[in-house]
C-alpha cells in the first residue's frame, strides 16, 4: 500500500472518530424534547454549562429529576436580572445607590441633588444578564437537588402533586433579582422545622423568623432592581418585592409551595405591590406578606383592577405569547409568565368595550388602564375583534380608561367609565349642561367620630388649586385658592371624571365623580 492510500485511510479514520466523537458528546441533547432543545440553542457561550446538567441527570436516570431540569431548561429564556444605571441627557453613567442613605427622603433629596448638577437624568438599562447565557452549572443541580430532597423528605410536601412542585417549589428565582444559591441556607436554618405537617402552619412559623431578619425600607423604591439573597442579608431592608422574594427563597428550601401575587398599579391610589401566596395540597393559594403578615392575617387595603401570579413557566394566556415579534406592549403585560388570579381576591365582572373608531396605524389588541400616580396606566388587555375587544374578570366599582398603545405611550381610544358595584358600565362622558361644585379635598379621606363631613378639609389655606375633568384628555376647567371650609367652581361641565389638584404637585392626588353635592373617589 502506497503512502497516499496509508494518508488517505488515515483521514477517513480521523473524520469517522470525529464524527463519533461528535455524536457521543452530543448525544444527550438530541435525548431532550424538541421543546427543550429549541431552548438550549439559544444558551451561546453558556451552551457547555447547560449540556453538563444535563448529562448529569441523565447519567443519574431519576425520571422525576430529569423532568424537573427540562421544565426548568424549556421555560429559562424569558427570566433574567437586568443591571440599571441613571445618566444625564449626554448619555454620561452617574453613581447613585439609595441604600446608602436612612430613608426615602434622604434618597430622593440625594436624587434631586445628582439632577440638579447634571441635568435632567433617567433610568437606563446597564447591562442585561440572560440566565440561559449565566446560569452555572452547580446553581442549576444545586436547586435541583435541594427542590426534589425536600419534596420527597418534609412532612408538610408529601401531598405536593408534581405540578406543584414543578410551578412552586423548583424554580430558581422570585422575581428579577441576581441569581444567587439560596437553598441550602435556608434549609440549614429552619433544619429543626417538624412540629407540624402542614405546609401553611410552616409557613407561619417560618415567616415569623424572616420578620426579625428583614423589614420595608420605603427607600429602595428608588433601588432600581431586585435584591439577590445576599445584598438582603446585608441590607436587612427592602420593598415588598424583596419581602416577597426573601419568604419565597426560605419556603421553597424547605418544600412549601408558594408564590408572588401582584397588581402592576393599584386602582385608587398610587404605586404597585407585591405580596406572597402559599399553595396547600389541594391548589387554594393562600396569601400573607413576606415579613410582615402570616398567611390567613393579611388584607389588601386598597381596590383592585387586577391581580397576576409570577409564575417561572410560560402561560399561553398572557399578553406576551400572544405578541408578533415586531409588536410592543406595556412593560407590566409584555411578559409570558404570569396568570390573572384577581377572582381570588375580589368581586370581579365581564364585559366589553366597542370601539367607534379605529387607530392608525390598525391595533390588534386594547388596553383599560387605571388612573396611578397622575397617568393613566395598562392593567388588562383583550384581542381586539372587528371592533370590540372583552374583557374578563375585571375589578368592580372603579374607573377605566380604555386605551391603544402606540409608539410606547398609551392613547385613548374611547371615554372613561365607572364599572359600578353591579358590574355595569356608566359612561363618564361630560355633558352639555353645568354646575357649580363645592369641594373639600383632593383625595379620599378617614372620618372619624365626627357628626359632619362639611367641617373638615385637607385643603391648604391661600393655595391655588386647579380643577380638571376628563374628555379625550385632562382639560384645565377652573382654577382657584383655597380661604375658607370649601373651595367652589363654578359652571362646570356635568357627569365628568374629575381631578383636583394642589397647582404644582407631584400629582398623587385622586379622581372623582361628583354627585349630589359630594365628592366619590376612585
Amino acid at each position: 500500500m502506497d503512502s497516499r492510500s496509508v494518508f488517505i485511510i488515515f483521514m477517513i479514520l480521523l473524520i469517522m472518530s470525529g464524527i463519533i466523537y461528535t455524536v457521543i458528546e452530543y448525544l444527550p441533547f438530541w435525548r431532550c424534547p424538541q421543546r427543550v432543545r429549541k431552548n438550549i440553542n439559544r444558551s451561546g457561550d453558556n451552551y457547555n454549562q447547560i449540556l453538563k446538567v444535563i448529562k448529569h441527570y441523565q447519567k443519574e436516570r431519576n425520571e422525576l429529576k430529569l423532568e424537573a431540569l427540562y421544565f426548568l431548561l424549556e421555560n429559562m429564556s424569558q427570566h433574567l436580572f437586568v443591571d440599571v444605571t441613571i445618566q444625564n441627557e449626554q448619555g454620561r453613567q452617574l453613581e447613585y445607590d439609595s441604600s446608602k442613605y436612612a430613608n426615602l427622603k434622604e434618597a430622593q433629596d440625594a436624587l434631586d441633588e445628582i439632577e440638579q448638577k447634571n441635568g435632567e437624568i433617567s433610568w437606563h438599562v446597564k447591562k442585561a444578564w440572560n440566565d440561559q447565557a449565566t446560569i452555572t452549572s452547580e446553581l442549576l443541580i444545586e436547586n435541583i437537588d435541594e427542590a426534589y430532597n425536600a419534596w420527597q423528605t418534609l412532612a408538610w410536601s408529601k401531598d405536593y402533586d408534581i405540578e406543584t412542585f414543578l410551578n412552586y417549589i423548583l424554580p430558581y428565582r422570585g422575581s428579577s433579582e441576581p441569581l444567587d444559591s439560596f437553598r441550602p441556607y435556608f434549609r440549614k436554618k429552619f433544619s429543626d422545622l417538624s412540629s407540624t405537617g402542614d405546609p401553611v402552619e410552616a409557613a407561619a412559623i417560618i415567616n415569623d423568623n424572616l420578620k426579625s431578619m428583614f423589614g420595608f425600607n420605603a427607600k429602595y423604591y428608588l433601588h432600581p432592581t431586585d435584591q439577590s439573597l445576599s445584598e438582603m442579608l446585608a441590607s436587612g431592608q427592602g420593598r415588598c418585592e424583596d419581602m416577597t422574594n426573601l419568604a419565597i427563597y426560605a419556603l421553597r428550601a424547605n418544600g412549601i409551595a408558594v408564590t408572588s401575587d401582584y397588581t402592576p398599579h393599584w386602582a385608587d391610589s398610587g404605586n404597585n405591590h407585591a405580596w406572597n401566596a402559599v399553595l396547600t395540597a389541594d391548589g387554594k393559594a393562600i396569601p400573607f406578606m413576606g415579613c410582615e403578615s402570616n398567611p390567613g392575617k393579611y388584607n389588601l387595603r386598597q381596590r383592585i383592577a387586577k391581580v397576576y401570579r409570577k409564575m417561572y413557566a410560560e402561560q399561553p394566556s398572557s399578553l406576551g405569547y400572544q405578541l408578533h415579534d415586531d409588536e410592543k406592549a406595556p412593560a407590566w403585560l409584555r411578559g409570558k409568565s404570569y396568570l390573572d388570579v384577581t377572582e381570588d381576591y375580589v368581586n370581579t365582572a365581564d364585559i366589553t368595550v366597542t370601539i367607534d373608531s379605529i387607530a392608525s396605524p390598525p391595533q390588534r389588541f386594547l388596553y383599560l388602564a387605571v388612573f396611578n400616580s397622575g397617568n393613566w396606566e395598562a392593567i388588562a388587555w383583550s384581542k381586539l375583534e372587528g371592533g370590540d375587544a372583552e374583557f374578563n374578570n375585571m375589578g368592580i366599582d372603579l374607573v377605566y380608561l380604555p386605551a391603544y398603545y402606540i409608539n410606547d405611550e398609551l392613547v385613548p381610544a374611547g371615554e372613561v367609565f365607572l364599572l359600578n358595584r353591579d358590574g355595569k358600565r356608566e359612561e363618564l362622558q361630560v355633558a352639555e349642561s353645568v354646575q357649580d361644585m363645592e369641594v373639600r379635598s383632593t383625595t379620599r379621606m378617614k372620618i372619624n367620630n365626627l357628626t359632619g363631613e362639611n367641617d373638615i378639609t385637607n385643603l391648604k389655606s391661600g393655595k391655588e388649586y386647579e380643577l380638571y375633568y376628563w374628555h379625550k384628555g385632562w382639560r384645565n376647567a377652573a382654577h382657584n385658592t383655597f380661604n375658607a371650609n370649601e373651595l367652589h367652581f363654578e359652571q362646570i361641565p356635568e357627569n365628568g371624571l374629575y381631578w383636583l389638584r394642589e397647582k404644582n404637585s407631584d400629582k398623587e392626588e385622586r379622581i372623582f365623580i361628583y354627585r349630589k353635592h359630594d365628592q366619590i373617589w376612585y
